[in-house]
């Protein structure tokens, strides 16, 4: 009398794996859109490591250009350089993190 009822339990699992699957699938549609966030954030650094480098080129040219402005010209130079460093660092950061995002996304699709 006091046992409880079998379909009713079978409901209950079936409603807690349907809930846990819908879980999973948001959990894996967030780890995505995380990885394209990471992805385009990559591509932004790859854009300003060569605006910084052209930047930097631009400068230097004109350096050699204007002999009277080259110290100025030089210095714009190293400035767009030491820019372009700090872009390198974040794209080589933001590569590790992309590769390292993708595996696991590609491990969450597996399940």
């Amino acid at each position: 009398d006091h046992a409880e009822d079998p379909q009713k339990m079978i409901d209950q699992y079936v409603r807690d794996y349907t809930n846990d699957i819908a879980e999973a699938e948001q959990a894996v549609a967030q780890a995505v859109g995380n990885l394209r966030l990471a992805e385009d954030d990559l591509k932004r650094a790859h854009a300003d490591v060569d605006d910084w480098g052209s930047k930097a080129q631009a400068a230097a040219t004109r350096a050699s250009q204007v002999p009277a402005d080259a110290a100025r010209f030089d210095d714009l130079a190293k400035a767009a350089l030491k820019n372009q460093i700090a872009a390198e660092s974040r794209v080589k950061t933001l590569s590790e993190s992309v590769a390292q995002q993708t595996v696991f996304v590609n491990k969450l699709r597996k399940r």
